[in-house]
């Protein structure tokens, strides 16, 4: 009788936690560049680019990637790696707006799914503003878990590190 009521109370705290967390979790770092929206949107909107700017693709040099499609709606990378931080995965961009905006389905390998987005303000000519961001939104009993990850803590570094990175890379071409 004891053990029933204690899985009661232990459930019951556990689906407090679920309505208490997170909807929607958001993570978003944004970086000023001496670029024009038209060369960071090219940089961004074929993912062959990403390998000389995303952190996750620096992580592991062992990792394998398959393209589909060339650039832009519908195309596609998948990857597998051993290293914890970068797993399995794949991402398809399903949005795009030419020298503004990039939309991207990501999916993580036993980890559900999320999203990724890529806002690109022109300043002027040789100037812009990229925001990069991430978007998940969890299931309802997956919430409670979600309080004791620390998100913005884990991506907004690596996201910080990418736009540095992709800065260094348009600077270098």
């Amino acid at each position: 009788k004891k053990v029933i009521l204690v899985i009661g109370v232990v459930v019951a705290a556990y689906l407090t936690m679920c309505a208490m967390g997170e909807a929607e979790i958001r993570v978003e770092r944004k970086m000023e560049m001496n670029h024009s929206a038209h060369s960071i949107y090219q940089e961004i909107i074929s993912f062959e680019n990403w390998k000389s700017w995303s952190p996750w693709l620096q992580l592991d040099p062992n990792i394998e990637l398959t393209y589909s499609g060339t650039q832009g709606v519908g195309s596609s990378t998948s990857w597998n790696s051993d290293h914890e931080m970068v797993g399995n995965g794949s991402q398809v961009m399903v949005e795009v707006t030419p020298d503004e905006y990039i939309l991207i389905d990501l999916v993580f390998d036993g980890q559900g799914g999320a999203q990724a987005d890529f806002k690109i303000d022109a300043l002027s000519d040789n100037s812009s503003t990229v925001t990069w961001g991430f978007l998940m939104k969890p299931p309802f009993l997956a919430r409670g878990l979600m309080m004791f990850m620390d998100f913005e803590a884990q991506l907004g570094p690596m996201y910080e590190t990418g736009l540095i990175n992709m800065n260094k890379s348009l600077s270098a071409e």
